[in-house]
């Protein structure tokens, strides 16, 4: 590869990274409609739609001894404790109404070790993110 096109190809690069970074900082701030359920997909397939209800926690099993347990928040859900080594998941804090649209997730969060993904649903958002 020659000098320039390695250069234009690293400007292009950079200039990718930017317009990204710029949309994920940009992105208008969620509706705050109010949450009404959290779904929880285990290898792909629902698991279980739950009933919003602060303070409740929906425990994921299987087999293995794999746990993963979700916290339903005044404000939304958090992966609360997970099995996983690498703790991502718990790590990624929070699901709300309002910072949905600002989550690299959106309204998920999503444990890869054990391949659980839960999804805050909102009355007035299905997703709480805007539309592309």
């Amino acid at each position: 590869m020659t000098r320039s096109r390695r250069r234009k190809l690293i400007a292009a690069s950079v200039l990718a990274c930017v317009c990204l970074l710029c949309v994920l900082l940009l992105r208008p701030a969620g509706k705050g409609g109010k949450p009404r359920a959290v779904e929880i997909y285990l290898n792909g397939s629902l698991y279980g739609t739950y009933a919003w209800e602060p303070g409740n926690t929906v425990e994921v099993r299987q087999d293995g001894g794999k746990v993963n347990v979700i916290r339903m928040t005044d404000g939304g859900f958090e992966m609360q404790e997970a099995t996983c080594p690498n703790q991502d998941c718990v790590r990624q804090g929070e699901v709300t109404a309002e910072n949905a649209s600002r989550r690299a997730l959106g309204n998920r969060v999503i444990c890869l070790p054990n391949r659980v993904e839960v999804r805050l649903i909102l009355d007035e958002n299905e997703t709480g993110i805007p539309d592309a």
